[in-house]
């Protein structure tokens, strides 16, 4: 009892000597908590903006580079205007040589009704003299015509304002529906009432199209000509006619059901791209072109690794029809290309 009482009395004095407790204040304000989150993986853009040109050439000069920010308005890129500056040139020079001959032919004339009139020449003599210098003038008219042209295609480019820029077009579909139907004004503004969209792959066999499918777009529903011609057992080197009528066919039930799909084929002419986006548009869907094209070695490399492996004859054939397609042709081009 007595070990009790000296301990609770021990505690009683050590609680009376305790050092008091500090306390710090602060007033209550707003401010940002900040995450950070470490991952891996592929970054897609938000939107995606197809930037093309009235007119082909060779870029001149790139303002811009990759990851740039731009505004609109603003000159990204330059065509070479050598060629169209050549065109020109040689329009005047024409004209100027046109000219110079008229010049000549009427002293000709001239000196020809004085020798006429004197009876040192004959009428036949004069008479085609006369017509040279007719034809001449003639000549004179139609190179400035030619010359005229130049100029009022420059300045009604530039009125329309794509000169130096891409038309502005109201939307994609206005731009597809301007270049299906030459009726159309190109300021139109073109009711859209498509309810899917088609992805229409276009490259030479190894390009890659299987693996951009795979890695781009995953989930879509595919026809491929390919995987047809094997289950139909039709050599590539053979007529395609009915593998072609099977998967129009397809591609039909699935229009008619407003479904997306990827049409995996090579479409390498725009002949037989326009027959396919023809079908698609009758349906109300929208065109997607996704261009492929890998340098030659690798493109060789590939096609040796297919499992369904396509002749090299038939490689040759497909590079006689060869056509980059652009945006006349479908509501948006993708270009991947392999350097």
């Amino acid at each position: 009892m007595l070990v009790v009482l000296v301990v609770a009395g021990y505690a009683l004095y050590r609680h009376g000597r305790a050092e008091p407790l500090n306390f710090k204040s602060e007033t209550v304000s707003r401010g940002d908590l900040t995450q950070t989150v470490t991952a891996t993986g592929t970054l897609n853009p938000v939107t995606s903006v197809q930037v093309g040109c009235q007119v082909s050439g060779t870029i001149q000069t790139n303002y811009v580079d990759f990851n740039s920010q731009v505004k609109a308005g603003q000159l990204i890129s330059q065509i070479d205007p050598r060629l169209y500056q050549a065109q020109v040139a040689q329009a005047e020079a024409d004209l100027a040589n046109a000219t110079a001959n008229l010049e000549l032919q009427q002293v000709q004339t001239t000196r020809s009704a004085e020798l006429y009139t004197n009876h040192l020449v004959s009428a036949s003599d004069y008479d085609t003299a006369v017509a040279t210098l007719h034809q001449a003038e003639a000549m004179v008219k139609i190179k400035q015509a030619l010359l005229d042209n130049v100029g009022l295609f420059s300045e009604q480019m530039r009125e329309m304002g794509c000169l130096d820029q891409p038309f502005p077009f109201a939307s994609e579909h206005s731009r597809v529906m301007f270049f299906t139907d030459e009726r159309r004004a190109p300021e139109a503004v073109a009711h859209d009432a498509t309810r899917c969209e088609v992805v229409l792959m276009s490259g030479l066999p190894g390009t890659g199209k299987d693996h951009h499918i795979r890695e781009h777009l995953d989930g879509w529903e595919v026809i491929s000509l390919d995987e047809m011609r094997e289950e139909m057992d039709v050599d590539p080197a053979d007529g395609q006619g009915e593998v072609i009528n099977a998967a129009r066919e397809q591609a039909r039930e699935l229009l008619r059901k407003g479904r997306s799909f990827v049409w995996n084929a090579t479409n390498l002419s725009r002949q037989l791209r326009t027959e396919v986006i023809n079908l698609i548009a009758a349906y109300k869907a929208r065109v997607r072109i996704v261009y492929l094209e890998v340098p030659s070695d690798v493109l060789a490399d590939q096609n040796r690794r297919r499992s369904a492996r396509v002749p090299e004859a038939v490689i040759e054939r497909l590079l006689d029809r060869w056509e980059v397609p652009d945006l006349t042709e479908a509501h948006e081009v993708e270009c991947v290309v392999r350097p």
